[in-house]
């Protein structure tokens, strides 16, 4: 790859602009035009021609070496290792969002661009999209909360093992599986770091976006994408229900487990608690009326018969009832 670029004397004549991501730049001047803001910003010569090679690239990572050699010798730095310095002149001209990093290098990016649109580099789970091509992942927005989507670099390791994770799309993996399933050159040391792994990617990505349940750890979202506007569908800790067929399931068991409407508004009712023990009296009150026993009392015998349907290890008493989470002591 090679950029014509020279000093802007030697250049007279304008030359049509190199467009790329909403980044328009006239090389030759060194004016560079945003879209969709309808903003501008100078560059100098040399931000000019590392921008040339970026929007030439068309999106794909470039390392030092690579930009560097890509340049015109006259606007080459000293090193190949100021271009990343002449890179974050850039970012501050034309915003840090523009010029992201990852799998090794830069790449130029369109903030509007949506990474949950279909594509062959864009695996997605829930509100999570990883572009497999760049090694970078992207975050929907929470609900109630400002901005559009934020973006984060992740390292080798940490990238494969969040693939796993969303390809998996839901369901628990724990650390010899997902161990396994990442490529021989990308593992870690052993299985057991698998875990350390997964701590750095809750601190980047959010710990309520890597949950542990079901005997190893797995992306939360099957919630709201299965019952999104539904009441009838929840899940938690590697247990679901669906109060419209009464059927409940497990992680690791293939087949559904049949409930009675009693039972299966009760489990309901413990999966949104997550983990917090709720008494009978609770249990009751949360309960659609025209499922409850006749008074809280009732709530027992319907507990002790789920127990025996799901396992004495998933719904544990004491100080009132509680589902638990299994893998919190296997991950």
């Amino acid at each position: 790859m090679s950029v014509m670029v020279g000093s802007r004397a030697d250049l007279p004549v304008l030359q049509p602009p190199l467009t790329f991501a909403g980044v328009e730049l006239q090389v030759s001047t060194g004016m560079v035009r945003l879209r969709p803001e309808y903003t501008a910003a100078v560059l100098s010569g040399q931000q000019a021609a590392v921008l040339a090679v970026l929007i030439v690239a068309a999106g794909k990572p470039l390392n030092r070496g690579e930009i560097m050699r890509a340049m015109p010798r006259g606007c080459r730095p000293p090193a190949a290792g100021q271009v990343g310095v002449v890179i974050s002149h850039i970012r501050h001209k034309i915003g840090s969002d523009r010029i992201l990093t990852g799998a090794g290098g830069w790449w130029l990016h369109d903030p509007t661009e949506s990474p949950s649109a279909p594509a062959p580099h864009i695996v997605s789970y829930a509100d999570v999209h990883l572009d497999v091509r760049r090694q970078y992942v992207w975050l929907d927005a929470q609900p109630g909360v400002t901005g559009s989507r934020a973006g984060h670099r992740l390292g080798p390791q940490e990238f494969a093992v969040l693939r796993v994770l969303v390809e998996a799309e839901g369901a628990p993996r724990n650390g010899q599986r997902i161990f396994s399933s990442i490529p021989p050159h990308q593992r870690p040391s052993a299985a057991r770091t698998v875990g350390v792994i997964v701590h750095q990617l809750r601190c980047r990505i959010g710990r309520d976006r890597i949950v542990t349940g079901g005997r190893g750890w797995r992306l939360t979202g099957a919630t709201a994408k299965v019952g999104a506007g539904r009441s009838d569908v929840v899940s938690w800790a590697g247990v679901g229900v669906n109060r419209t067929t009464n059927e409940a399931w497990m992680s690791g068991r293939d087949t559904p487990i049949t409930l009675s409407p009693q039972q299966a508004a009760t489990l309901q009712v413990l999966i949104a608690a997550r983990g917090v023990p709720l008494s009978g009296e609770r249990v009751w009150a949360e309960m659609p009326a025209d499922v409850r026993p006749r008074n809280a009392g009732g709530v027992a015998p319907v507990v002790s018969r789920l127990r025996r349907k799901l396992g004495r290890d998933r719904l544990v008493g004491g100080n009132g009832w509680s589902l638990a989470d299994a893998g919190l002591t296997t991950a």
